[in-house]
């Protein structure tokens, strides 16, 4: 260690979330001939709690745990090996943490076989499972019913995702095939087989408990004896699924077995869930609570489609937000089509409109992971509901604002549902500044808007308003140096950045390649306006990039000569005249359906989606209405910090680069930044490119050595980090080159050379720290070394 520790450095970021053979199945006729391959074969999952404030999920080691479940009811019952990677793959692409499925099923899943033509019991006698020696698949004789249920909660747990098991569904106890007389024989069997497995348990399905509590009780008295071979509810996990408009909490809220209460709050719009949820969340004892069964997407609204249509992402969402800020530890997703795999030749339950391979791709799906990226980028596990945010009225209905906060008033969330303005009592978050910014739900993108004193209120207008634009406000004490809201990941290695009709450029101190690029082709019409206002407004290389673009209802983007790998994809989009309504694949897979490009001037930058590259090709293409296409990043994967750790301005007050907040140099020198005896300036140099009034101010401030070494030490906890530098040449052209050490090893040279006024965001270099000190060294090739800022990331 070459400089002394001088305080330990917490590095946690306050996440909730942190020290949180080929199958020879044909599939359904219709449906994508290929699947996943098979997930590896990993140990189960870690057992998961209820949290010590009885309001979460967490793991074994206390990290939480965000439930996000699809619903998947027939998922034993109908999908073969081969489709049930496919679906499982899908989820897990799209960040959900769990799935619902029911292992007998409501579609006669006593009698009907599943898709490899089985019955879960013998003689439709649930205290006799029809179970067989052996488990191959590929011998009829030994792979039996149990062992596809085996095999499907393998594969979801190798992908991460838990399996949320309804032993039965509701309707096979209140037709009496499950009573008293045999649940807790089968309680029994499934718990023993599962004993090794993380499962969470859901008795229920979708019916009443009334007059059948006993069943229930005694298959939660089997499960518990077969997990542990005792009556020892703490080894299970277990909660009730209810019908529609009802809650666990109704019969079985005091009973030992049930560790978290579920509602389904049915499959109309509007429904005022904030209520329901806040009820269960004010019973004692606590127990957590969630809505696991909202409307599902694509949905007859109030089961009428006739009279009402159809539902959409944007009611998905409304229910997704309100229920979670309303204090609900997750939330449930549900598709029409998927939760009972409909497909050719099965009959259709109120009139699902496609097939659950092409349902998975709805939009709403997508959407989802954007709420469990807000949620774990800030610490949950100190998350309350809190109305007392608002200075206004919360409103109903479409006009509902929802807010939660963290307890120890590190941040807010407001969610209006249709941009509504509404006005904040700024005092609800600690420190003396308040960051601002607006999340948008539907393509999880951030935009800072300013910092504010915690005092007052203050009226927040969203970007737009009416139906289908909805926004969530994120206010963090600036003092916390959180990540840009839902921003859990930072932007890994660059591999290639294209102004896919423009020249080449930087950004965010990055250098982009121009339309000329070797080994990039595209399919559509060049097209350019530069006299269009964009929104939100941008810097200068930015903007120019996002208004020169391609054009085409069926786009597409082809990068060659790609390495075989893993990569991170961003597409930057935007609209120059009326909206239009498209779809983007990559590798021909759909990441973002039916995305609507919004008004005149209205721009995103889309994703981060993840790619794998075989055969040297990375295609990305779009279909359905006009899109046009502006940039693409595409980062190497599996190099992304998880987040951010601290900024400096060398030389310089506080600032807030990039979304996150930098300590001023003499803060962090006071926190232990050392650095050998520099030279200090202040400049007036003008930024090339032009950049926003805070990093303008960081670059102009800067430390030097005169043809010498600098070297700068920065306090952490052991492990491994991501550092960025940012450089600009204040004196003259090209007056100075230097290497890059860090922890002594050259990560890069010839950095600084340098235009006058030009600039550049140097790295991420990657180091690992082993004795609690983060050692960067500037070593002189010629001229003089200087620094302007570091940031450094988990």
């Amino acid at each position: 260690m070459r400089r002394p520790l001088l305080f330990p450095l917490c590095l946690s970021l306050a996440l909730g979330c942190a020290p949180e053979p080929a199958s020879p199945d044909a599939p359904v006729e219709g449906a994508p001939a290929e699947a996943a391959s098979t997930a590896p074969l990993l140990a189960p999952l870690p057992k998961l709690r209820v949290s010590s404030n009885s309001r979460f999920l967490v793991r074994e080691d206390g990290t939480g745990f965000f439930y996000l479940a699809d619903t998947a009811w027939e998922l034993f019952h109908r999908l073969n090996r081969t489709e049930v990677q496919t679906y499982l793959q899908n989820r897990a692409d799209r960040g959900y943490t769990a799935v619902q499925a029911v292992a007998v099923a409501e579609l006669d899943g006593v009698n009907t076989p599943n898709a490899h033509g089985d019955r879960p019991f013998l003689n439709g006698n649930p205290a006799t499972p029809a179970t067989t020696a052996g488990a191959d698949p590929a011998d009829a004789t030994q792979y039996d019913y149990w062992d596809h249920v085996d095999y499907v909660v393998g594969e979801a747990e190798a992908r991460g995702i838990y399996v949320a098991m309804l032993p039965t569904w509701g309707s096979h106890v209140v037709g009496g095939t499950i009573n008293t007389s045999n649940a807790e024989a089968y309680g029994r069997f499934l718990g023993s087989r599962y004993a090794s497995r993380s499962i969470i348990w859901v008795l229920g399905g979708d019916r009443p408990a009334n007059g059948y509590e006993a069943v229930w009780r005694a298959m939660a008295r089997g499960i518990a004896i077969g997990v542990s071979g005792t009556e020892d509810y703490s080894q299970v996990l277990m909660t009730y699924h209810p019908p529609g408009g009802a809650k666990s909490s109704t019969w079985f809220h005091s009973d030992a077995w049930l560790d978290f209460n579920m509602q389904q709050n049915g499959h109309c719009t509007n429904t005022d869930v904030w209520n329901r949820i806040a009820a269960d969340y004010a019973l004692t004892p606590t127990k957590p609570t969630l809505d696991a069964e909202p409307l599902y997407e694509q949905h007859p609204i109030c089961f009428n489609a006739g009279a009402n249509g159809y539902s959409n992402d944007y009611e998905i969402r409304k229910f997704a937000y309100w229920d979670v800020f309303a204090g609900a530890f997750g939330h449930t997703y549900g598709h029409h089509s998927v939760w009972q795999m409909y497909a050719p030749g099965r009959s259709p339950v109120n009139g699902p409109q496609n097939y659950w391979y092409e349902a998975i791709n709805q939009p709403g799906a997508a959407q989802m992971r954007h709420l469990r990226r807000l949620i774990e980028s800030r610490p949950f596990l100190v998350r309350i509901p809190d109305q007392g945010v608002l200075a206004s009225a919360a409103g109903s209905g479409t006009s509902r604002v929802q807010a939660t906060r963290g307890s120890d008033g590190s941040y807010a969330f407001v969610y209006s549902a249709a941009g509504q303005p509404f006005t904040v009592n700024m005092d609800r978050i600690a420190g003396g500044t308040v960051r601002a910014s607006w999340y948008d739900p539907r393509v999880a993108t951030s935009q800072v808007i300013g910092t504010y004193p915690n005092t007052g209120t203050r009226q927040f207008v969203p970007p737009s308003s009416g139906a289908g634009n909805d926004w969530v406000l994120v206010l963090d004490d600036a003092s916390r140096n959180f990540p840009l809201p839902g921003d859990v990941l930072q932007p890994g290695s660059l591999y290639r950045a294209i102004n896919l009709n423009g020249s080449a450029t930087v950004i965010d101190g990055q250098s982009w390649e121009g339309s000329n690029a070797p080994n990039y082709t595209y399919t559509g019409t060049a097209f350019a306006n530069q006299a269009v206002t964009l929104n939100p407004a941008t810097d200068a290389n930015r903007s120019a990039m996002i208004r020169s673009s391609i054009w085409s209802t069926s786009a597409a983007v082809r990068l060659q000569s790609v390495p075989s790998g893993t990569y991170t994809v961003y597409l930057y989009t935007w609209e120059d005249n009326d909206a239009e309504t498209f779809s983007i694949s990559l590798e021909g897979s759909v990441v973002q359906a039916n995305y609507n490009s919004g008004s005149a001037g209205t721009w995103r930058r889309l994703g981060p989606w993840t790619v794998n590259v075989t055969d040297g090709t990375l295609d990305l293409t779009t279909s359905g209405g006009a899109a046009n296409l502006s940039g693409i990043e595409v980062h190497r994967a599996n190099s992304q910090p998880s987040g951010f750790v601290r900024g400096i301005n060398f030389n310089g007050g506080a600032v807030t680069i990039e979304g996150n907040a930098w300590l001023s140099y003499s803060a962090a020198l006071s926190s232990g930044l050392t650095v050998n005896a520099p030279n200090l300036t202040t400049t007036t140099v003008t930024p090339n490119p032009a950049t926003d009034a805070a990093t303008n101010a960081m670059l102009n401030t800067a430390i030097w050595k005169q043809a010498a070494d600098l070297q700068v030490g920065q306090p952490v906890s052991n492990g491994s980090y991501q550092v960025y530098l940012w450089v600009m040449e204040n004196y003259q052209s090209n007056a100075r080159s230097f290497r890059v050490r860090l922890e002594g090893v050259e990560v890069a040279s010839g950095v600084g050379n340098l235009a006058l006024g030009a600039w550049r965001k140097y790295g991420p270099y990657t180091t690992s720290v082993s004795d609690g000190f983060l050692n960067l060294d500037l070593v002189a090739t010629t001229g003089d070394t200087h620094l302007m800022g570091m940031a450094v990331f988990r």
